[in-house]
């Protein structure tokens, strides 16, 4: 018995307690457990992680994580590509002007996911820099 009986306190009561503290523990585990299950299985669905599939679902979820970690990975090829042309002296294939948001970026990967629907098994890496480059060429007469 995990409620002892006291003053005041009689047997019958004290079952009837317990019960309903192992019932609503029950009850607390279950929900716990289907939550963890139900927020793994967008992520699951979507196979391989590092496919434009998965990503495509990640960056279009809902959820607000999945966003953030999308624009975080697009910011990331950006400054990636800045970094080697400024620091390794690497030929640079992404040079968005100085005004366009990160927002504006996610959304050209997204819309060049979404035109090529034969191509999400590919790396997302190797299309979100495809994306970019098209849309943000360093050729040309741009502001960088």
């Amino acid at each position: 018995m995990l409620i002892n009986e006291g003053p005041g306190l009689d047997r019958a009561l004290a079952a009837e307690l317990e019960e309903v503290v192992r019932t609503t523990v029950r009850f607390v585990l279950v929900a716990l457990v289907a939550g963890l299950i139900s927020s793994q299985a967008p992520w699951a669905q979507g196979g391989d992680p590092k496919s434009g599939t998965y990503w495509l679902r990640k960056c279009t979820s809902p959820e607000a994580y999945g966003q953030i970690e999308c624009a975080n990975y697009v910011r990331a090829l950006i400054e990636y590509d800045e970094l080697r042309g400024q620091m390794l002296g690497q030929k640079r294939f992404i040079c968005p002007d100085k005004d366009v948001t990160l927002g504006q970026s996610r959304e050209v990967v997204l819309k060049y996911l979404r035109e090529r629907p034969q191509d999400l098994h590919r790396p997302f890496v190797l299309l979100a820099h495809l994306a970019l480059e098209a849309a943000f060429s360093c050729t040309g007469n741009r502001s960088h």
